[in-house]
């Protein structure tokens, strides 16, 4: 056999040279006949080159005879090795010029196109946000209209325009022209309409919106006013005439949609003109502003629209006589510890005999109703039971006297209550309320009234 020849041959030879014979032959005998290739490129080359070098020795010595096998005499070691380096840096030199394909880097994940109502505004394809996607911002220009309260009662109406944006603030330039009709004590006194007040004013000013990216903003307002009241001793404004000053308020809104605003604002006056007094009237107000080219801001929203933050809810009410009142709220802000609200509430009660309501001097139906606006802080929103409180300014009337009411009259003032609420779903709230409201008597300061009350709430909220 050719085999056989060659292994005699090696006989012959030098020990070194019959070691390389034995190793050649060793090889050759072990490697599949189409792995013949002493090629670097081959894989079986590449796969084996790629191990490291005592793992080719552990993982070859089962598959390779020992020169003593093939020639019949003991091979010595020192002539093994050397061989082994050599074939191990042929193959390392033939992997080092290999040539690797180089990978593709990662394609970047497509950008999102743009909403249509930016491409409307900003006319840009599909991919990267423009700088100012809301510039021309069709935005700009708002109408608004309030009930108002304070000296009397009425409404107001408002145009404004934006002049100015940055990311924390939205800037705009305003005009409000108001007219009160209404005696602000028709309500409280139950008077039939003999009072009247005439109160028309005007006020151009700034207004400041903060956190444009939310649907709650923070608002504060100043600027000069003009007014002229008619309506003698009764109000907060006790002298005829023309009035000039400056006015400053601070409030706050709740985007209902992409063009419809509402929230309060109370906004103090402090004017002088008609007489040498000067008078300071706070004015508050609950207003629905409406855009008149878009959405209400041009940022995007950190959040989304606010759900439950109107609610309206009626109580049975006790103290000094017993009655019923209304009210309406909104939230302003929330936290996982609380969620504070501006409320307003109106109550009227008649005498209870059972209270110790006794009836007033000349009067044919003894009533007592009361208006008042303040905040509620509602603790542990997450939990089904909430500690609520709440404070504010208050004004009352009373046309007979009680247990705890010494004096009848009109008196203005603060409140703060303290109650309990259970939530009976996610709309439905109920729970009960104590109050003490503190105030003094128009026309006579000197004459103040502390006055308790109790009653049970029941409130839905939107």
């Amino acid at each position: 056999m050719k085999t056989s020849a060659i292994l005699v041959g090696a006989r012959g030879a030098r020990p070194a040279a019959r070691c390389a014979v034995a190793l050649s032959v060793s090889e050759t005998l072990h490697r599949p006949s189409s792995r013949l290739s002493h090629d670097p490129f081959d894989p079986w080359n590449r796969a084996r080159a790629a191990r490291p070098y005592a793992e080719q020795k552990t993982s070859d010595a089962p598959r390779t005879r020992s020169p003593k096998d093939l020639t019949g005499n003991a091979v010595a070691l020192p002539c093994v090795l050397p061989a082994l380096a050599a074939c191990a840096a042929l193959v390392l030199a033939g992997c080092s010029g290999l040539r690797r394909p180089t990978p593709a880097p990662c394609a970047a994940p497509p950008t999102p196109c743009a909403d249509a109502s930016e491409l409307a505004i900003a006319d840009v394809p599909c991919g990267p946000a423009p700088c100012a996607p809301c510039s021309p911002c069709t935005a700009d220009w708002y109408a608004g209209v309030a009930p108002i309260y304070l000296p009397g009662i009425g409404l107001s109406l408002e145009v404004g325009r934006v002049f100015a944006r940055t990311p924390t603030n939205t800037w705009s330039v305003e005009a409000r022209g108001t007219y009160e009709f209404l005696d602000n004590t028709m309500f409280i006194s139950g008077s039939s309409g003999s009072d009247w007040i005439d109160w028309k004013s005007a006020e151009v000013g700034v207004k400041v919106s903060r956190s444009p990216e939310a649907y709650r903003h923070l608002t504060g307002r100043f600027g000069a006013s003009v007014a002229r009241y008619v309506g003698g001793d009764r109000h907060i404004v006790q002298d005829d005439g023309w009035y000039y000053g400056l006015y400053a308020g601070i409030g706050f809104e709740t985007e209902l949609s992409d063009r419809l605003t509402v929230g309060p604002r109370l906004t103090p006056l402090l004017i002088a003109g008609a007489s040498d007094r000067a008078y300071a009237v706070p004015q508050l107000e609950w207003h629905a502003i409406w855009s008149l080219g878009g959405s209400t801001s041009c940022a995007p929203k950190a959040c989304e629209r606010p759900v439950g933050d109107f609610y309206a809810g009626l109580s049975a009410t006790a103290f000094p006589g017993i009655g019923a009142s209304a009210e309406f709220g909104q939230v302003f802000a929330r936290t996982d510890r609380a969620t504070w609200s501006f409320e307003v509430q109106a109550t009227r009660q008649y005498m209870a005999s059972f209270l110790g309501g006794e009836s007033g001097a000349g009067n044919d139906d003894d009533d007592y109703a009361s208006i008042r606006g303040g905040f509620k802080v509602s603790l542990s929103p997450c939990s089904c039971r909430h500690l609520v409180a709440r404070l504010g300014a208050t004004a009352f009337r009373s046309t007979f006297t009680s247990d705890t009411l010494d004096v009848e009259g009109t008196y203005n003032g603060f409140y703060a209550g303290l109650g309990y609420e259970f939530d009976l779903s996610d709309r439905w709230t109920t729970g009960p309320e104590a109050t003490a409201m503190f105030g003094w008597q128009e026309g006579n300061v000197d004459n103040t009234a502390f006055l308790p009350q109790v009653g049970w709430h029941l409130i839905y909220r939107f």
